[in-house]
């Protein structure tokens, strides 16, 4: 299996265009070292030809014509097969439009697939989504089920199962989706033919022991490095929320998830879903390397990983 870093960064990507940070006055200045970093989302492969997505950002039209595995090799043509939606937050759904909400591949549509709640957060109220989600395109997921994933028209090779992760609820604004439900958010860990394990979890408030279970001996990794610090933010003079108020566990500190990943039997450990505050961003900090003595790594736009 092989997995191309498409974006690595939480929502708004890095630089972010309104925020002031000494990040992004560094960047904008030039004397901080760091790459630009669209946000997140990843391509998967079986086999280098056919291609699936986890999660659709905002940036995927200029993620896919950044990545020369994903262009077209005939006069029209996706090779994007199928697109597995962690959750509806705007930064992990906002790219669907650009492969056509279920653009046509080969004689088939591009699957999407997603928990109930999704699919109906989605469909309401949001006409840039009904457009192209329907019964024929979308595959409803189900928790703790293995299931392969299917697109073009023929089976993958790759097995995923979706389990639940807390995170927060999917709107502040919208009635019933106000209260954060079990699926809401979800991780994927996916098998291929020859029993090698991606475990993917761009978003998550805290590590249970059901966590650890889903993470061990896998062969990689991608986990939530939203916030390095839980007070990240508030020392900024940005919000008074922390990390994990605003629904992501920080890497380091007490229960932060370093300590809480470390020891698990897992080969790669990555690092993705950067804010523009973290200090992992600058690629000479401290904290990088910190983080390089305790085993983890931190993904880029355009990273490939071979498992």
């Amino acid at each position: 299996m092989r997995v191309i870093v498409l974006g690595s960064a939480a929502l708004g990507g890095f630089p972010q265009w309104n925020c002031g940070c000494p990040n992004r006055r560094g960047f904008r200045e030039g004397t901080l070292k760091a790459r630009k970093r669209t946000q997140s989302c990843i391509a998967i492969s079986p086999e280098g030809e056919r291609w699936y997505l986890i999660d659709a950002s905002p940036d995927l039209g200029h993620q896919i014509e950044a990545t020369r595995e994903l262009h077209p090799s005939r006069l029209r043509e996706s090779k994007i097969h199928a697109v597995l939606l962690t959750h509806a937050h705007p930064d992990h759904v906002l790219g669907l439009p650009a492969i056509g909400l279920g653009g046509v591949v080969g004689e088939t549509r591009t699957l999407i697939y997603g928990t109930r709640r999704t699919k109906e957060y989605l469909l309401s109220k949001n006409t840039i989504f009904a457009e192209g989600i329907d019964e024929e395109n979308w595959v409803e997921i189900s928790l703790n089920k293995q299931k392969e994933i299917l697109g073009g028209g023929k089976p993958s090779g790759l097995v995923f199962e979706a389990f639940s992760v807390p995170h927060r609820p999917i709107s502040v604004k919208e009635g019933s989706f106000k209260e954060e439900l079990e699926g809401d958010t979800v991780g994927y860990r996916i098998e291929d033919e020859n029993g090698r394990v991606l475990v993917y979890v761009p978003d998550r408030r805290e590590v249970t022991a059901g966590a650890l279970r889903e993470m061990d001996e896998a062969d990689v990794i991608i986990f939530d490095g939203t916030f390095y610090r839980n007070d990240e933010l508030i020392k900024l003079g940005i919000s008074s929320k922390t990390s994990e108020e605003l629904g992501h566990i920080p890497i380091a500190g007490h229960n932060g998830s370093i300590e809480m990943i470390r020891d698990l039997n897992v080969k790669q450990k990555f690092y993705t879903h950067f804010n523009n505050t973290n200090p992992l961003i600058p690629e000479d900090s401290v904290e990088r390397r910190l983080l390089r003595v305790e085993g983890f790594h931190v993904v880029s736009d355009g990273d490939v990983i071979d498992l």
